[in-house]
């Protein structure tokens, strides 16, 4: 399976003053867009989506831990193939839900674009929390709602294609 992951705002700053965009995900076929917000720096990914009580105006965010990859990533109006992001930007950052209201599914994304793994974290409130490593390496991450993952068809092996900007959505 293919998704198309397309880069849209997000809450923090491009480090130009401009604001992220943010990221939306094109599943295969077309038929399903997420949009999710873009953490590309450290206090962006340590903050997360702690503290929500729900996902908000995004349908999740997407987490990119080298700037060489934030500007790969968020090459607005061109695709990215999968191959074009070097070995040397993956990290092996693990993912803990301190502070986090709302379960999630997180996916670990390899250079190649494709899903290393998908976990479901439950909530953290109290700070005794799961630490949730990636199989291997990886590139990027996403998190979505609990459940998402599987109702769009994401698993391991599925490949992300990365794109332009996106629109939140109102899924209500």
């Amino acid at each position: 399976m293919t998704a198309l992951l397309l880069l849209g705002g997000g809450r923090g700053e491009d480090g130009h003053g401009l604001p992220n965009p943010p990221l939306g995900i094109l599943l295969e076929g077309g038929t399903s867009q997420l949009c999710v917000e873009l953490a590309d720096d450290a206090s962006e990914r340590a903050l997360g989506l702690s503290g929500r009580d729900s996902i908000g105006d995004y349908d999740g965010m997407a987490f990119v831990f080298s700037g060489d990859a934030a500007v790969a990533l968020a090459a607005v109006g061109s695709e990215i193939s999968p191959s074009s992001a070097p070995e040397s930007l993956l990290v092996s950052t693990p993912f803990w839900m301190r502070d986090t209201r709302i379960p999630l599914d997180l996916m670990f994304v390899g250079a190649d674009g494709r899903v290393r793994g998908v976990v479901t974290m439950n909530p953290c409130p109290d700070g005794n929390c799961a630490s949730f490593p990636p199989p291997e390496p990886y590139l990027y991450a996403v998190e979505l709602p609990a459940g998402w993952a599987r109702e769009f068809g994401i698993s391991t092996g599925t490949v992300l294609r990365l794109a332009g900007n996106c629109l939140p959505f109102d899924r209500d």
